[in-house]
């Protein structure tokens, strides 16, 4: 991160910046089907360690405004990333329910088992990508399926060559979870 940037943003008036993002944060947080884990408060803490760390770099020519870049840049898109993926749960979720119609030893399985397998699944894919932020926010964007890969490298800030090899590269952390749950 540019020492200028750098230095721009530690002489900001976050005393008056944070409690606007938390009552921001705390709309989306209280949103129906929003995981009950999140708090406003862990959410606009971990979008300030993000800008602060450099994994979401602020461009104060291109967003003078702190706030607004915050709001709808950071912390939008975090809770869009926590809303898709309880979607994607309930969807998974349904189409494991729908296999297991088809298998009678899987029709045995009562519905906080088959939650807990989905859940096991989900889990391991995201502690398989945990360590790139990257890749996890691609896997999100990709989970939605309407994202091209021009779409992803903009909001990536990566080239779309880019987007192409993180995509192989999530893909072969994870394929053989998707062998599994294809049984």
């Amino acid at each position: 991160m540019d020492n200028d940037i750098k230095e721009k943003l530690y002489n900001l008036d976050w005393e008056s910046i944070l409690p606007k993002l938390y009552a921001y944060a705390y709309a989306y947080c209280n949103y129906p089907g929003m995981q009950a884990s999140t708090s406003p408060e862990d959410l606009v803490n971990e979008a300030v360690l993000r800008v602060l760390s450099g994994k979401r770099k602020w461009d104060p020519h291109s967003d003078p405004d702190i706030l607004i870049f915050m709001k709808f840049s950071v912390i939008k898109s975090m809770t869009n990333q926590a809303w898709n993926s309880v979607k994607k749960r309930k969807e998974c979720y349904n189409k494991i329910t729908e296999k297991e119609s088809e298998n009678t030893a899987q029709r045995k399985m009562d519905e906080h088992d088959r939650e807990e397998l989905y859940k096991g699944y989900m889990d391991e894919i995201e502690d398989r990508l945990k360590d790139n932020d990257d890749l996890l926010l691609l896997f999100y964007a990709t989970q939605e399926g309407n994202y091209s890969n021009i779409d992803l490298a903009k909001a990536l800030g990566k080239d779309v060559k880019d987007v192409c090899n993180m995509k192989k590269r999530m893909g072969r952390k994870i394929a053989d979870l998707k062998k599994i749950m294809e049984k």
